[in-house]
C-alpha cells in the first residue's frame, strides 16, 4: 500500500471513529460500527491501530484536538487582539456551528473521551489530561497577545473555557443554541474582571 494511500486510509478512520464518538460517546461506539462505517476489514483497522480502539481513542482525541487548534488559530484569533471580541466571536461561530450545520463541535468529541478516559485506560486518562492542557494553554497564549498578564491569562483560561465548552455541551444536549448567544454578557465581564 502506498504511503499515500495509507495515510487517506487512516484519515479516514480517524474522521468516522470522531464523528461517530461526538454522536454516542466512546462507549456507545463498538468497532463493528467503526468497521462497517469506514468500509474496513478487521484486520485492516489493526494494521493501522495495532492496539485497538484504546490506540483508536487516543488517536481521535489528539486528532480532533488538532483539528480544533487549527479552526480556533485560522478563523477566531485573528478577528482581533481584543480578547472580549475573540470569545464572543467563538461562542456565536459554536453557536452557528450546532445550529446551521447540525453537526458537532469538535470539541464535543475532547469532551465525550475526556469525560470517560479514566474509565478507559491509563493511556486514555493521560492523553485527555495532555490534551486539556494544550486547550488551556491556547486560551492562555491568546489571553497574553490580547495584553493579559501571565498571572491574569492562567486564571482566566480554564474559566473562559469551561463557560463556552461547558455551554456547547449544554446545547448540544438540548438542541438549543440560545444559551451560547446569550453568553456575551458573562463573557465580557469574565474577561474584564
Amino acid at each position: 500500500m502506498n504511503q499515500e494511500k495509507t495515510n487517506e486510509k487512516r484519515l479516514r478512520i480517524l474522521k468516522s471513529a470522531a464523528n461517530l464518538i461526538a454522536q454516542k460517546g466512546y462507549y456507545g461506539v463498538g468497532l463493528k460500527e467503526i468497521l462497517d462505517v469506514c468500509g474496513i476489514p478487521k484486520g485492516s483497522f489493526y494494521y493501522f491501530f495495532p492496539g485497538g480502539k484504546n490506540q483508536l481513542g487516543v488517536e481521535v482525541l489528539n486528532y480532533a484536538y488538532e483539528r480544533m487548534e487549527q479552526g480556533i488559530l485560522a478563523s477566531i484569533f485573528p478577528v482581533s487582539d481584543n480578547a472580549e471580541e475573540v470569545f464572543v466571536k467563538m461562542a456565536h461561530h459554536i453557536a452557528d456551528m450546532l445550529e446551521n450545520h447540525k453537526g458537532y463541535a469538535t470539541s464535543l468529541v475532547i469532551t465525550f473521551i475526556g469525560i470517560e478516559a479514566s474509565d478507559i485506560s491509563v493511556e486514555m486518562e493521560a492523553a485527555a489530561k495532555q490534551v486539556y492542557q494544550r486547550w488551556i494553554q491556547l486560551y492562555c497564549d491568546k489571553l497574553i497577545a490580547c495584553g493579559y498578564s501571565l498571572e491574569r491569562a492562567k486564571q482566566i483560561a480554564p474559566q473562559i473555557c469551561a463557560l463556552i465548552h461547558g455551554m456547547t455541551l449544554s446545547c448540544w444536549i438540548r438542541k438549543d443554541t440560545s444559551d451560547m448567544l446569550a453568553l456575551e454578557p458573562a463573557i465580557r465581564a469574565l474577561l474584564q474582571s
